[in-house]
């Protein structure tokens, strides 16, 4: 079963900002996103902290961009082929 970019994200993309450098994810959210589980997009953080550009808050979460997302969605890819 192949999915193209964000169809596994069902209703999560239905109020994205117009300004997409505005768009900022959860892990959670960017799990869903590229159709993981957000302990994979966790393990990924923390074993290729370098190459996800992510924002962390005040709180301590890390926030995907539109950039870190296309990055995991290539990271899944190479994961997976």
């Amino acid at each position: 079963m192949t999915q193209t970019k964000g169809q596994g994200a069902g209703n999560l993309f239905e109020n994205i900002p117009e300004n997409l450098e505005d768009l900022r994810l959860t892990v959670k959210e960017a799990a869903k996103y590229v159709n993981e589980s957000p302990g994979v997009v966790r393990n990924w953080l923390r074993e290729l902290k370098s190459y996800i550009p992510t924002m962390q808050g005040d709180n301590g979460y890390h926030y995907f961009d539109q950039r870190a997302l296309e990055r995991l969605m290539l990271i899944r890819q190479l994961n997976r082929d």
